[in-house]
């Protein structure tokens, strides 16, 4: 058998004919080309006409041809074999690819790695330069002064002179309650009856009453009753006025009549006396209570005229309620001080004197 490669397709195949050194044709049999095998004769002259007939050579040609033909087929069949084995790599040749190639890698490894940090270089230098921008559009930039010269630098702002220390000031005296209409507070308001028995300040706020009637007292008669009151809504109540007591309790001395109208108040408010201070104005004498009940404290201030023949039997009251930091705060206290009595009881003359009538005819 012999061995060959087809031209057209490059298949490696073996012939089933016997091995010989003619060359002739046989046909692939994966394309059908065909293909020439065997070696090629050297050239000869053509035959004669007469021999062209001929197609036979002798046996002993023949004979030494398939000796030949043997060995050649031999040593086709070594070339192919040594063909058709893959080629050994040598070893040097397979440490320098590698070493190659891992300069190559290094290199390439490098380059991305050095790519990246100017990357991040930029991307850093792009943010801060935008966090600068934000902030130099609101700053205050002085513009150059144009023209040549070096620029003057900004002078600094001249010092500030220390501010004196304000002194805080002084604190307002206390208001003193002299009952006089011309000293009057704001907030407050002058009140007088028709009849000048007494006068008060009071507040201008809050609603105001008027009671004035009879009442018949055991012993001794009628007793009329001249009364006025201003509440305010938050709870802080005002009472004041007097009593003209019938002729048989003005004889009493004014700590009878005193102690008799306090168990009064006291029985009357369902409380309980908790302190008791003795107080005058001018000659009339008088009580100051505290009084303790359910709806909170009360304070009341009493003076009695009475126990001489020629004396008005009057007794004055004057009287806070509430809580108990309503009646202890500075309006109650003023007012229980401007509370005044009619200079007939007290033997202190007005300091306001009565106003005469313009309209009275002159004498």
């Amino acid at each position: 058998m012999a061995l060959f490669i087809c031209p057209k397709c490059n298949t490696k195949q073996r012939s089933d004919d016997s091995a010989s050194s003619d060359s002739r044709k046989i046909k692939c049999k994966e394309c059908g080309a065909a293909v020439t095998i065997g070696r090629r004769k050297a050239a000869q002259p053509e035959p004669d006409e007469e021999d062209e007939g001929i197609t036979e050579r002798p046996a002993k040609v023949k004979a030494k041809a398939g000796k030949t033909s043997g060995r050649a087929r031999d040593r086709d069949d070594e070339d192919f074999d040594r063909e058709d084995r893959p080629k050994k790599r040598s070893k040097k040749a397979g440490m320098s690819g590698l070493v190659i190639g891992a300069i190559i890698g290094g290199g390439v490894f490098l380059l991305v790695a050095i790519l990246g940090v100017i990357g991040i270089v930029i991307y850093l230098k792009r943010s801060s330069e935008v966090v600068v921008a934000k902030v130099d559009q609101k700053a205050l930039v002085q513009p150059a002064v144009p023209g040549p010269g070096p620029v003057v630098p900004a002078q600094p702002p001249p010092p500030v002179p220390a501010q004196p220390k304000k002194e805080p000031a002084p604190a307002e005296p206390p208001r003193v309650a002299t009952g006089n209409p011309e000293d009057v507070p704001p907030g407050w308001k002058f009140y007088r009856p028709i009849d000048r028995a007494f006068s008060a300040w009071i507040p201008e706020r809050g609603k105001f009453y008027e009671l004035q009637k009879n009442v018949f007292v055991k012993p001794g008669g009628i007793m009329q009753l001249k009364l006025a009151r201003l509440e305010q809504q938050e709870g802080l109540t005002f009472d004041f006025g007097v009593l003209i007591l019938p002729l048989q309790m003005r004889k009493a001395s004014p700590d009878e009549i005193l102690e008799l109208f306090r168990n009064m108040h006291v029985k009357e408010a369902k409380g309980t006396l908790v302190s008791e201070t003795n107080i005058k104005q001018g000659k009339a004498i008088g009580k100051d209570y505290f009084i303790q009940s359910d709806n909170g404290l009360l304070r009341l201030r009493m003076f009695a005229a009475t126990g001489e023949v020629f004396s008005s039997g009057a007794l004055y009251r004057a009287e806070v309620s509430g809580s108990k930091s309503q009646v202890e705060s500075t309006d109650a206290q003023m007012f229980l001080d401007a509370f005044k009595l009619q200079s007939r009881d007290t033997g202190i003359q007005s300091a306001t004197p009565k106003q005469k009538n313009p309209d009275a005819p002159k004498k």
